[in-house]
């Protein structure tokens, strides 16, 4: 049997080395998790962008259609022999821009809407990003308490529980209640 002093570093040392395992892990987990969610707070500021991209798209497309329109307009009454710029015509030609560009601006409206909401989303990831961080630490320091915790208790055992004369040959309090479940009492 080796030495209590012995058997408490050895005990000690396991203990800290299972600690810097944890801490560790607890570290690379942090990391990755805060990667992840760094990446979702980049690709939905991305969307967003590409929302407004396609608003601003669909609402040229809509005006250059409208303007399209108008003309087919201005050519059907001049071939019937209608002046397009006065009277019904031309109050059918200014309604048709109209709405034209109310149309173009509920699809500039709709992206604008859309980029908002994945702002937002950006925004919920950046704040995850944080409370990553700070659950990490936390984890982490957890971790270390609980080791140095173990590494006490594991020391003192193999020290024996001190006090008065026994020393290091007095099982811990741990073994005498595993010994007593075991054999029933």
């Amino acid at each position: 049997m080796c030495d209590p002093v012995s058997a408490a570093a050895v005990m000690g040392g396991a203990s800290l080395l299972g600690t810097g395992v944890g801490v560790a892990g607890a570290t690379q987990e942090g990391k990755f998790a805060e990667a992840q969610a760094r990446e979702r707070e980049r690709l939905a500021r991305m969307a967003a962008a590409d929302a407004l991209q396609r608003g601003a798209q669909d609402a040229g497309r809509s005006r250059m259609e409208t303007g399209q329109l108008v003309a087919e307009q201005r050519v059907a009454y001049a071939a019937s022999g209608v002046d397009p710029t006065v009277g019904t015509p031309a109050d059918v030609i200014a309604d048709t821009r109209a709405l034209g560009e109310l149309e173009a601006r509920i699809l500039e409206n709709n992206a604008a809407r859309e980029a908002w909401g994945l702002k937002r989303t950006a925004d919920a990831y950046a704040l995850e990003q944080e409370a990553i961080r700070k659950q990490t630490k936390l984890r982490v320091f957890g971790t270390i308490l609980g080791g140095l915790g173990d590494g006490a208790y594991a020391a003192a055992g193999a020290m024996g529980s001190g006090g008065g004369g026994a020393g290091g040959n007095v099982p811990s309090a741990k073994y005498n209640v595993s010994m007593r479940k075991a054999s029933g009492g």
